[in-house]
């Protein structure tokens, strides 16, 4: 599963997975994110309410931990350009929930 909150300038996304272990979180401020970035993710379908959750298949599931997992890694590196290859990660991630998101919508539409 993932959710996601927005509460004015900062942005929490948890994923707690299906399969046994432990699962992450990303708590990301504005200032994280190069001018006009934020103004776009905001304007995303999931970010229309102030939390919502997606249940994952299993394939979802492990695509999100292995996001999870190069971002946990690369917060700790000392690579020069860490912190535009988190954000790179994290546009990886939206796009993934994008996807999830027109899945889901065009199921309940039956489209």
């Amino acid at each position: 599963m993932i959710q996601i909150t927005s509460i004015e300038h900062l942005l929490v996304i948890c994923h707690l997975p299906a399969y046994p272990g432990r699962g992450s979180a990303c708590y990301l401020h504005r200032r994280f994110f190069p001018p006009g970035l934020w103004q776009r993710l905001r304007a995303l379908p999931f970010f229309s309410t102030e939390s919502i959750s997606y249940t994952l298949n299993s394939r979802e599931d492990s695509e999100a931990g292995q996001i999870f997992g190069k971002m946990q890694r690369e917060a700790f590196s000392d690579y020069l350009f860490s912190a535009d290859l988190q954000r790179t990660y994290l546009l990886e991630l939206m796009h993934l929930l994008m996807k999830v998101h027109q899945e889901r919508q065009e199921h309940c539409t039956g489209l």
